[in-house]
C-alpha cells in the first residue's frame, strides 16, 4: 500500500501508482467523511498531477459528496482544495487548447508540467471525469463558479473597452492607437513638406508682385518651423 503522507508529485504522476491509489480509495468502506479525508492522498499533489490524476480526483470528489449527503455533514471545500482545483483545471484546459493550435509556438522556457499538458489530447474519458468533478463543485461550491463567471464578465468588458479605445481602424486592419498617432503625424509632415515645396515654386513665379512674394516667403518659413518642431 502507498503511504499517502509520504507521497510526492514524482510518485503520484506515475500511471501505475494512480491506478493503485484509485483501487485503494474505491475499496475504502468508511462511512465517516472525516475519517475518509484522512485516508485520501494529498489533494495538493493530486492537483499538480492533472491530467493523470483526474480519475482519482473524480472518485475522491464523488465519494466525499456521497458521504456528505448521507451524513448531512458540511462539504469539505477547504480540505478538497476546490478553489485551487477549479483554477488548475481552467489553466489546463486553456493551455491545452492553445498548445494544440496549428500556429502555436512552444516557448523555450516551459515547465515539464506545461510541456506534458500541451502534448495531452482530450478524449471521452477525460471529459467525463472533468464534467463529474466540475459538477460536484457546482453543486457543493456554487460560489466558486459564480465568481469565475463574474470575472469573465469583467474581462469581457475590459476586452471590449480595449477594442474601442486601444485599437483603431486602419487600411491594413486594427492597429494600436499609439501606432495610429505616429502614422497620422508622418502623413501630416508629408503634407506640410508638399505645401512648403509648392510655396517655394510659387515664389519663383514672375507673375507675383514683391508683396506677394514676401507673404509666400513668410508662410514658407512658418511651414518649415512647424515641420521641424
Amino acid at each position: 500500500m502507498i503511504l499517502y503522507s509520504n507521497a510526492h508529485l514524482s510518485d503520484l504522476i506515475d500511471s501505475h501508482s494512480i491506478q493503485l491509489l484509485t483501487q485503494q480509495i474505491r475499496t475504502v468502506e468508511s462511512e465517516d467523511l472525516t475519517t475518509f479525508l484522512q485516508l485520501i492522498p494529498p489533494l495538493s499533489e493530486l492537483i499538480k498531477a492533472i491530467p493523470q490524476s483526474l480519475p482519482l480526483l473524480d472518485l475522491v470528489y464523488s465519494k466525499c459528496e456521497k458521504l456528505k449527503n448521507e451524513s448531512e455533514a458540511e462539504f469539505p471545500e477547504r480540505e478538497l482544495w476546490c478553489q485551487q482545483l477549479f483554477q488548475y483545471v481552467l489553466w489546463f484546459i486553456a493551455f491545452n487548447h492553445e498548445a494544440n493550435k496549428p500556429t502555436y509556438a512552444q516557448p523555450k522556457s516551459t515547465s515539464e508540467t506545461a510541456v506534458y499538458c500541451s502534448n495531452f489530447l482530450f478524449n471521452v474519458t477525460t471529459l467525463t471525469h472533468l464534467r463529474s468533478i466540475l459538477g460536484v463543485i457546482n453543486r457543493e461550491c456554487p460560489k466558486i463558479l459564480e465568481e469565475a463567471a463574474q470575472e469573465k464578465l469583467l474581462l469581457d468588458d475590459c476586452l471590449e473597452s480595449l477594442g474601442c479605445h486601444g485599437l483603431v481602424n486602419c487600411s491594413t486592419g486594427l492597429i494600436r492607437i499609439f501606432d495610429a498617432v505616429a502614422l497620422e503625424m508622418t502623413r501630416h509632415h508629408e503634407k506640410m513638406k508638399a505645401a512648403q515645396q509648392r510655396l517655394k515654386e510659387l515664389q519663383k513665379s514672375k507673375t507675383f508682385s514683391g508683396k506677394h512674394r514676401r507673404k509666400l516667403s513668410l508662410w514658407s518659413k512658418v511651414l518649415f518651423l512647424m515641420n521641424n518642431s
